[in-house]
């Protein structure tokens, strides 16, 4: 899928990085954080892998606007690169966290 998503926006794929499977797990990602200097952009299968907290969330959108790195996720088809795009990314993790809750109880 990721190759697939690179091939159709025009991206160079280089390498594919895989994750660990452990929750919380973000070695991998941090390692290729601290490669950006050689890279364009980073493409996730999905943004919501990214980590949970938005704190850490934030420190990873410095860290690629600092580099002018983009970020991509291939399942959701979507791209960050500025502040404002990671703004809307944000929202996107709020509605996914009320949607996790379920739907709102009426009863009085």
């Amino acid at each position: 899928m990721i190759r697939d998503y690179a091939q159709r926006h025009g991206l160079l794929y280089k390498l594919s990085a895989v994750e660990c499977a452990m929750p919380g797990c973000y070695m991998v990602l941090e390692t290729v954080l601290a490669e950006l200097g050689g890279l364009e952009g980073i493409i996730c299968y999905s943004m919501f892998m990214l980590p949970a907290r938005p704190g850490r969330r934030a420190a990873i959108y410095r860290r690629l606007s600092e580099a002018e790195v983009s970020l991509h996720g291939a399942l959701e088809g979507l791209a960050v690169r500025t502040e404002g795009d990671f703004a809307r990314l944000e929202d996107l993790f709020l509605v996914e966290r009320f949607a996790a809750r379920g739907p709102l109880s009426l009863a009085w």
